[in-house]
């Protein structure tokens, strides 16, 4: 799964969320018992995103990590 590789090799939990509002819900991420404590919200797409523990747009290659969880998202709903 995209959020074990993320923390693997950046050392930043994600978890994915939908979004229903202005809540963000829980959909996916690390079940280990421990919530990643949210340092930023990440809005993928209308209705999904992810929450960090870590500034995942400050890495180099951040941004194209975004841009491709996103296009994963989108396909899976198509």
């Amino acid at each position: 799964m995209a959020g074990a590789f993320i923390e693997r090799e950046y050392g930043i939990r994600v978890q994915f969320c939908r979004i229903f509002g202005r809540r963000w819900a829980y959909f996916s991420g690390p079940d280990d018992g421990d919530a990643v404590i949210p340092l930023r919200r990440i809005e993928l797409l209308p209705g999904w995103g992810i929450i960090s523990d870590g500034e995942l747009a400050g890495l180099p290659e951040g941004d194209e990590l975004i841009k491709r969880i996103a296009l994963y998202l989108q396909n899976q709903s198509k």
